[in-house]
């Protein structure tokens, strides 16, 4: 029915398509291609049960066909994920796995999936049969009045396809929404995770080829030289000649070169207290090394990275580990093939500690190898996550990298659910004397749960001062709980007090008690409570509605506030904070209902109260419940409303408006006007009221011209910029290539696209727009020579993708129209 109805709608639509323009050939064109389609849908039901479809359909079909199969796998997946999910509740729940789901029930419902997939498929074939038809005669006709409607019922087509195929997409179970431990570290940017490329660095740092040393003599003789150590190891300072500084720390190298500056200066006595000439060596720029990391990264390749960086740094900078990395065997080869070490980066992420013995060298090779045996830990767990294993690691183990077990864990029993590669999956439970001698194994779930309750609690909620939970000790009273709790507040409802009791069993009941009895001391009200019982103290309000008053405009905290008797208007004046600097402090209103009918319903006045020097010392114009409150603002005393001018202004900065009607000219001709410099055409203009951002004026026509029209009156909050004469004209959206080129005086248009590669395919089918350099934007033919302006935006936006054009069906078209014009002439001769 449903497909039936799709159907109509869609016969429906063409009608409406060539009857709505006047004449009787539109009309006839329609009713054929209605008969047309007619006559596709019998036959495409007709064959559907059949093997042997035509030629012309089967392509369609097979692809449909495919679609189905993939929509029904699906579908059967999602079906084995749900029973999955009930029997894992099921087992946690200590229950038998029951089969929930008959092999009738799950024939019946693939037979009704098939058959409306099926039907879907029909319904997809004729519509686009349908719409080629009508695109053909559209072709043959010239009429593109038709085009957006036929563009409509095509994406409405290829919509319920969608639809029905989102229906049966496979949701991602919880598992996959544990994390893999330390894939955040590698969210972050690769260059911020690198260590700096420049010093200070340790003292135990090996100098080599392409670092640079910063040498500062002072005292005696000053002096700083910054030399790079060449390819033969050495630096030349001044006085002292060639050193050899290759491989030595940078403390070995500052000592051997205070050595020999004391040869050449007196003063210098390595460290003598009668010294008088002083050297400091450090490094400024830090040599770069070139390693190769391969493997299991987001982007393989080779990378430069400082000499101090280590294997994590490098990483980092291939875009870290994938999905399916190991994180635990980190190989490093060296010439070639030689393997040198290997790094486990759980170390690094839980100690910060890694391999003090790898240091990488030119040309190292980092392999991440795939990951091996991974375990995913939820529950009561500090780092719930998947955890990477190394063979013999165990429960213990795994614990420790979750950062532990939760206090709050029932940890004598956790479950496992266990995949048998290729047989089935099944649960465990492992004990807690057992975690240091039980072995995780791959694609292990482990859960832990939370404790269920506290066992010796009671709580009480409602009007009483102190609401909470309270430990529960043997005698309890309800008396008890509410001492703990501070006592009832005023608005205590006193009548009754109730209590909700959960038992052992978990079974709950209810009663009820007299709470005035019980803090008059009546030792039959006074019932004594049991663990996990709940005591609820209601309030007056909650019986009835609480008496309230309005505050209105001008005052800092306006709003709803509770009514007291005896209230009068400068009692509520004052909780609401007192006026703001805006009130008109000469009268305040008050509207009040006087007389409630529920046919003609309220009657309602107001009274205007002058205001005195003295009116907080009254104490008159008692309020009633309901009553409004309305301090008015004072029309007088409007803020101060502010533009800003910034660029090529005589005097930029920060202007007030000196009249409500002042306007941009009006604003700019007191600042000064603008330099000579200033660009007109590209003047912005910006408000910041409302959100509504820029504004195209023509600043040009406005000064130049003297246009009124380009004139608006300023609000508060505008910004007006001027700059100088750009030179460029940027071009952008559906263009070969991209780009800002050079602004030419009197080009047109496609002179800019031509600069940018010409239109891209889509892009000729398109639209051109042109935004200009003051914000105002222009749609443009590729001829137009006046819209473009030193600093615009020359902006193509795509068109609708070519159509698929079917010789078969213009033929058949004809076809039908030539026989209608057979059918015409038949019928006029016969009524002769």
């Amino acid at each position: 029915m449903q497909n039936r109805a799709r159907q109509n709608v869609f016969l429906s639509k063409i009608f409406k398509i060539f009857t709505g323009g006047k004449g009787t050939l539109k009309n006839i064109i329609a009713i054929i291609i209605i008969f047309v389609c007619a006559l596709a849908i019998w036959a495409q039901q007709s064959s559907s049960g059949s093997s042997g479809s035509s030629s012309s359909t089967q392509p369609q079909r097979r692809s449909f066909t495919e679609q189905r199969n993939l929509m029904e796998e699906q579908r059967l997946k999602e079906q084995q994920r749900l029973r999955d999910e009930e029997e894992l509740k099921a087992r946690s729940k200590g229950q038998t796995t029951l089969n929930t789901f008959p092999r009738e029930e799950e024939q019946r419902l693939k037979a009704e999936a098939i058959k409306k997939i099926e039907l879907d498929s029909i319904l997809m074939i004729w519509a686009l049969d349908s719409l080629r038809l009508v695109d053909s005669l559209r072709i043959m006709f010239g009429d593109t009045t038709i085009k957006t409607e036929i563009d409509t019922l095509d994406t409405l087509i290829f919509d319920e396809l969608l639809i029905e195929e989102k229906k049966f997409e496979r949701l991602d179970g919880n598992l996959s929404e544990l994390k893999i431990f330390g894939e955040d570290f590698f969210y972050m940017a690769s260059e911020m995770m690198l260590v700096p490329n420049i010093g200070p660095v340790n003292s135990d740092y090996r100098l080599g080829i392409g670092d640079e040393l910063i040498i500062q003599i002072w005292g005696d003789v000053q002096s700083t030289e910054s030399l790079i150590i060449g390819r033969n190891g050495t630096v030349s300072p001044t006085g002292i000649g060639q050193q050899r500084v290759a491989g030595l720390s940078v403390s070995e190298a500052k000592k051997l070169l205070i050595q020999r500056f004391s040869k050449v200066y007196s003063g210098v006595r390595n460290g003598a207290s009668n010294a008088t000439t002083f050297v400091d060596v450090n490094t400024g720029n830090l040599r770069q090394k070139s390693v190769i990391v391969v493997g299991e990264v987001a982007k393989p390749g080779s990378y430069l990275i400082p000499s101090t960086a280590g294997v994590v740094s490098a990483i980092a900078k291939a875009g870290g580990p994938t999905n399916t990395a190991t994180m635990r065997n980190v190989v490093i080869r060296r010439s070639g093939s030689e393997k040198i070490d290997t790094v486990d980066l759980y170390g690094y992420f839980l100690t910060g500690k890694i391999n003090d013995s790898i240091s990488l060298s030119d040309f190292d090779v980092i392999l991440v190898n795939p990951v091996g045996k991974r375990v995913m830990v939820d529950g009561a767990v500090r780092r719930p996550a998947q955890y990477e294993l190394k063979d013999g690691e165990t429960f213990e183990d795994l614990f420790k990298f979750c950062g532990g077990i939760l206090p709050e864990a029932h940890a004598r029993n956790i479950l496992v659910e266990r995949t048998n590669p290729g047989v089935d999956r099944q649960s465990y439970t492992i004990k807690e004397e057992d975690f240091s001698r039980a072995f995780p194994q791959k694609n292990d779930y482990v859960f832990i749960d939370f404790v269920d309750m506290f066992k010796n609690t009671v709580s009480i909620e409602g009007a009483i001062k102190r609401p909470g939970v309270w430990a529960f000790e043997e005698g309890m009273k309800i008396s008890d709980i509410i001492d703990l709790a501070g006592g009832v507040l005023e608005e205590f409802f006193g009548d009754r007090i109730i209590v909700s009791r959960t038992h052992d069993d978990l079974s709950r009941e209810m009663f009820s008690s007299n709470l005035k009895d019980i803090l008059d001391g009546s030792p039959q009200a006074d019932r004594k409570l049991q663990k996990w019982d709940v005591v609820k103290v209601s309030s007056i309000w909650d019986l009835r509605q609480r008496n309230f008053v309005d505050v209105y405009g001008q005052v800092k905290k306006p709003g709803k506030y509770f009514f007291r008797e005896g209230m009068t208007i400068q009692d509520v004046i004052l909780l609401a904070g007192g006026f703001t600097e805006m009130a008109y402090k000469d009268t305040v209103e008050i509207s009040r209902i006087i007389d409630s009918d529920l046919r003609k319903g309220n009657k309602i006045v107001y009274e205007r109260i002058n205001i005195s020097e003295d009116f907080f010392k009254l104490n008159t114009n008692k309020l009633q419940h309901m009553d409004v409150v309305f301090v008015r603002e004072d029309s007088k005393k409007k803020p101060q409303e502010i533009v800003y001018l910034g660029g090529e202004f005589l005097f930029p900065g920060n202007y007030a408006k000196v009249s409500e009607n002042e306007t941009v000219k009006d604003l700019i001709v007191r600042a000064g006007g603008f330099k000579t410099s200033a660009y007109l055409d590209g003047i912005t203009f910006k408000r910041s009221k409302d959100s509504i951002g820029q504004i195209g004026i023509n600043f040009y026509e406005l000064f130049e011209k003297n246009k009124s029209r380009e004139n608006i009156i300023l609000e508060h909050g505008d910004t007006i910029i001027a700059t100088t004469i750009p030179k460029t004209v940027v071009i952008n959206g559906s263009v070969n290539s991209p780009t800002a080129t050079k602004y030419v005086e009197g080009k047109n248009v496609g002179h800019y696209i031509n600069r940018a590669g010409g239109l891209t395919l889509l892009g000729k089918r398109g639209i051109v727009y042109v935004i200009r350099a003051n914000g105002e934007t222009r749609q443009v033919s590729l001829s137009d020579k006046k819209s473009v302006n030193a600093g615009s935006q020359v902006f193509a936006v795509d068109g609708p993708p070519p159509r698929e054009r079917n010789p078969q069906l213009v033929l058949a078209a004809l076809s039908a129209l030539t026989s209608m014009a057979a059918a015409s002439v038949t019928m006029i001769n016969s009524l002769k």
